[in-house]
């Protein structure tokens, strides 16, 4: 990709696994990073001209950006189904992977629900869950969007973020954006699979089979 101006980024020490022989590869570069990303449990992304591949449930390595209403946070952050839920002014230096810090007392907190059915989402949203407050005050960016008017007032950036200790959105995975440190599990299990197949060492870059979770 140098050729075409991407620098690296941060790439994370993903596996120790090697193929048993090389292999030749024709198609693509995102569809032979997704693959390799799936069976190694993280993900990549291009920004700034830099590649970074991020083991899941990892947050990108550098600053921590402060959210408050002196830094531009606007009004209160919500905690929701989806995550964490904040509106600042427009700032670039917020994308996915990034962490920020927004306090407790900034968030407002979601409403326990006394539905039988709603065992589970209380129990993602409680200070424990997945979709819990963190205690440290610090969070990891999954969804960011930069919304701008020329003609008009509106320069917000949206994000919805998860405590950056072990949270995720499952309903933001199911939508293919964000991870899970869950994952890693999964994708071993496929690649000690794929292992034990004799055609091993020859990739197939197409999935096909219903049953197993990733790109196709």
């Amino acid at each position: 990709m140098k050729e075409f101006g991407v620098k690296p980024g941060q790439i994370d020490k993903l596996s120790e696994r090697k193929f048993a022989r090389g292999f030749s590869y024709l198609g693509d570069a995102k569809s032979l990073l997704r693959e390799v990303c799936f069976a190694t449990g993280a993900r990549w992304w291009i920004q700034d001209d830099r590649i970074h591949v991020v083991k899941n449930g990892n947050a990108l390595k550098g600053e921590t950006y402060v959210l408050n209403s002196t830094t531009g946070l606007i009004g209160l952050a919500e905690q929701t189904l989806d995550g964490v839920v904040a509106r600042c002014l427009m700032n670039r230096k917020l994308y996915p992977g990034v962490k920020v810090q927004i306090n407790e007392a900034s968030i407002t907190r979601a409403a326990v629900s006394p539905a039988y059915l709603a065992e589970v989402n209380n129990q993602n949203l409680s200070n424990n869950g997945i979709l819990g407050i963190a205690a440290d005050g610090i969070y990891r960016c999954e969804l960011v969007e930069h919304n701008g008017d020329t003609r008009g007032p509106n320069w917000y950036t949206e994000i919805i973020c998860v405590k950056n200790d072990g949270g995720y959105s499952p309903s933001l995975l199911a939508q293919g954006i964000g991870s899970n440190v869950d994952d890693d599990q999964q994708s071993l299990k496929a690649a000690t699979a794929a292992q034990n197949d004799p055609s091993y060492g020859t990739p197939n870059y197409g999935n096909t089979d219903p049953s197993v979770k990733g790109p196709r």
